[in-house]
Order: C-alpha cells, then sequence, then structure tokens
C-alpha cells in the first residue's frame, strides 16, 4: 500500500512539473526573449530608468544596428543594445490587441501624425519566470490591466484609440508579413504603462 502511494505521489509530482514546463515552453519567445522581457542582466533596472519623450514617427526612422534574421539563433542571444537601455513615453493611436502563442499581448500602434505603425508587446505575467522577478510580474499585470480600459473602449468605438505608451524600445527582425510592423523592426517591448487619452 506504501508502495502504490509513494508512486501515485511521485506521478503527481512529475505532472505537475510537466505542466509547469509546458505553461513555460508556451509563454517563452525566441528571438532574444530575455531582452523582451527584461530578464536578461540588468534589464530589471529599467523598471525604474528615466523616461523620454519620443514619437512613434521618429522611432521608426531610425536605423537598426544591424539587419537581424529571425531563424538566426546568433541573432537570437544577441545581448540588449544601447538603445535598448532606456524607457520611452509616446502618444499614438491603439489599433488592436490580439494575444500571441508566446502569451505575449500584441499590439499594433499608429502614428498620429503619419501612417507609420508599430508593434508593442506585454509579456505574459503568468510566465514561471518571474516567480523569482516579482516586480516585472506586477509591472505586466498592471499594464495588462491598463490595456483591457483601452481595449474595451477600442471595442465599443470600432475605431484607433488615443493612448500614451510606456516602454523599453527593442530591435526585432522585420515581420514584413505581419501587418503593422515597422519599417525598420523596432518595437515598444516589454510596454509597462497604458494610459488611455480623450481624443
Amino acid at each position: 500500500m506504501l508502495r502504490v502511494s509513494i508512486f501515485t505521489v511521485l506521478l503527481l509530482l512529475t505532472a505537475i512539473s510537466a505542466s509547469s514546463q509546458e505553461h513555460d515552453n508556451e509563454c517563452k519567445g525566441l528571438f532574444r526573449w530575455d531582452v523582451k522581457t527584461l530578464t536578461d542582466q540588468g534589464g530589471i533596472g529599467l523598471l525604474s530608468a528615466r523616461i523620454y519623450d519620443s514619437t512613434l514617427s521618429q522611432l521608426v526612422w531610425v536605423h537598426p544596428p544591424k539587419h537581424f534574421f529571425v531563424l538566426s539563433k546568433k541573432d537570437g542571444r544577441l545581448p540588449r543594445y544601447q538603445e535598448e537601455k532606456s524607457i520611452i513615453r509616446l502618444v499614438a493611436k491603439l489599433v488592436s490587441v490580439k494575444i500571441q502563442k508566446d502569451q505575449d499581448l500584441h499590439i499594433i500602434l499608429k502614428s498620429t501624425d503619419s501612417n507609420e505603425m508599430m508593434i508593442g508587446e506585454i509579456p505574459d505575467p503568468g510566465c514561471p519566470i518571474f516567480d523569482s522577478l516579482p516586480e516585472l510580474r506586477i509591472a505586466y499585470m498592471e499594464a495588462r490591466r491598463q490595456l483591457n480600459m483601452a481595449t474595451d473602449q477600442l471595442n465599443e468605438t470600432k475605431k484607433p484609440v488615443l493612448v500614451e505608451i510606456t516602454g523599453v524600445p527593442f530591435w526585432d527582425a522585420k515581420h514584413w508579413w505581419l501587418h503593422g510592423c515597422a519599417r525598420n523592426g523596432r518595437e515598444i517591448h516589454p510596454i509597462f504603462s497604458v494610459k488611455l487619452l480623450p481624443d
């Protein structure tokens, strides 16, 4: 009887472990994921970094440090660039929101003064990696709560909503097949704050 109980416990522990790993695989992206989520060395320090004002149009016209290849394992492990070590704040139109395979919230933003577009993302605070980084988990939970308010208005009005976005500019590979991808592949990833503004 004791053997059966121990065996049952072991099976349960194995199932829990497998479930945790499965969730981790679902929420963990591949391309420069540690930089995207601030889980790289020193990344969490950006939560308290100085905020600089910018515009979406300004961000998308800056040349990337190199041409990134999304399928390149080498590019996917590149550390944080200097341009990714600051926090920016910009006003843009929120066009759409959807959830990605890695459980990030994928946000399409449009410039207020041009037709330029850019992608912003909020990581999944439920990822196991944030178990040891509660400050990041709280920041992403709050950003998602704020985004929900803006999304509600977006769904109600059926037209872009004016928002103030605060987050980290990130160099991604160009996703030319994705609607909303910036001309230089730049994103706001992660987003810390989504403030709904009056039109």
